[in-house]
């Protein structure tokens, strides 16, 4: 008895330590467009990244938009299934190690999809979400007519629910409240009648990155995601804003090395950044011969103070952009950053980014307001205009008194006669 239980023991716990791929969703069936969710555990020697994961569509490589991040010894992975046509996938890790139990493993870890030829109502712009000094994502409805979307968090957000018309994208923000300040993880249900997620939100840094209460700068957008094709070339634009109280010196920018064969940003360095100012960063972003697809960071830092820029990049073969996307021009209009446009007789109670069109971009959670000298103007106009309008209806009453008083004859009044 006691032997039949050591073998059961020897063969069931080299199982359950194992390494594995779990997809987040009950089933493993996707329609088109949907974002996959997966979860990679186990003991893994290696760290698991953008590079090591790939997908099939059945023995043959496809590139995916996808991101890896690593969470408690556990590896979430999202993937964008828009574009893709129907058939048998597969998500692999590849060229790990990992240990189950005493030996060590380099076995490739399989996780196989089907893409149905149904289309989602609405994708995601991204399967999990990094909490710093906010967060945001986009929805766009993938119908021929309009759908409704629910909202669910216990994080803030001034949407509970929104409409969509076909093809409609519009990006959600998300801040922290009293409920999840303290916490390090919550997560977003988006449904509609027919698709729904579940988003992970992992809070890395709730509290805004100051140091003294002083120093503080922000970046916008915080992700950007390209696609491109093979063997070209494009331009990207994101604004450092300096937030806090003080000037900030020798701030230094850098790519991180997953990125740096591809990507070159101007400046390397920023000094002077005084409070409430802007500086404008270009990214030059040159893809390779071969289809990649890659995820990095710009590091902003100084001995005080650090943020980045988290970058998703997907070098596809004939990739050809969707109609109407422009975001490789270099123009600063608001709609790039999601900011709403003030006209110049409305102030900004936030951040202030500048702008191509007329007026200026308002930064959330910064909401455009009617401007104090607005008010006052027009005070000063109506007062004038009192004033002009009163002594017009003197003159007038003065010239008529004048009509009207009868003259009087001195020669006649001399004579006695009145």
């Amino acid at each position: 008895m006691k032997w039949s239980l050591l073998i059961i023991l020897l063969i069931v716990l080299p199982l359950t330590s194992a390494a594995e791929i779990q997809i987040t969703k009950n089933s493993s069936t996707f329609d088109q467009g949907e974002t996959l969710i997966a979860v990679a555990s186990g003991n893994f020697i290696n760290q698991v990244t953008s590079n090591n994961v790939l997908f099939y569509q059945d023995h043959t490589r496809v590139p995916m938009i996808h991101e890896v991040k690593k969470v408690d010894g556990d590896f979430y992975i999202y993937a964008l299934l828009k574009d893709k046509p129907s058939g048998n996938y597969s998500l692999r890790i590849e060229d790990i190690s990992y240990t189950v139990g005493t030996e060590t493993k380099e076995d490739d870890l399989i996780s196989n999809f089907i893409i149905t030829n149904e289309l989602a109502e609405f994708s995601t712009s991204k399967g999990f979400l990094t909490y710093d000094e906010g967060t945001s994502i986009e929805i766009q409805n993938l119908k021929s007519s309009k759908i409704t979307v629910d909202i669910s968090t216990d994080l803030t957000t001034s949407e509970t629910q929104i409409e969509l018309s076909s093809g409609q994208t519009k990006k959600i923000n998300f801040y922290l409240n009293t409920e999840t300040v303290n916490k390090t993880f919550t997560k977003i249900i988006l449904s509609s009648n027919e698709t729904s997620y579940q988003i992970p939100v992992f809070i890395e840094n709730p509290l805004p990155l100051v140091q003294d209460g002083e120093i503080n700068f922000r970046i916008e957008p915080s992700q950007l995601e390209i696609s491109l094709p093979t063997n070209s070339s494009t331009k990207r634009i994101a604004y450092i804003l300096n937030s806090g109280d003080v000037e900030i010196d020798n701030l230094l920018l850098s790519v991180s090395s997953s990125l740096s064969p591809y990507v070159t940003i101007t400046p390397e360095k920023i000094n002077n950044f005084d409070t409430g100012d802007s500086e404008k960063i270009e990214l030059l972003i040159n893809s390779s011969e071969e289809e990649l697809n890659l995820s990095g960071t710009i590091s902003i830092q100084n001995e005080d103070i650090e943020n980045s820029l988290i970058l998703l990049l997907g070098f596809i073969k004939d990739y050809t952009p969707p109609e109407g996307d422009n975001s490789s021009e270099d123009k600063t209009s608001c709609s790039q950053f999601n900011a709403t446009l003030c006209t110049t007789d409305e102030t900004c109670t936030g951040d202030i980014l500048p702008s191509s069109d007329k007026g200026k971009c308002c930064l959330a959670p910064g909401t455009c307001e009617p401007s104090a000298s607005k008010g006052s103007s027009t005070g000063k106009i109506i007062g004038w205009g009192i004033i002009v309008l009163v002594l017009v209806l003197l003159f007038w009453f003065f010239k008529r008194y004048e009509k009207m008083r009868p003259k009087i004859d001195l020669l006649k009044i001399g004579k006695g006669e009145r």
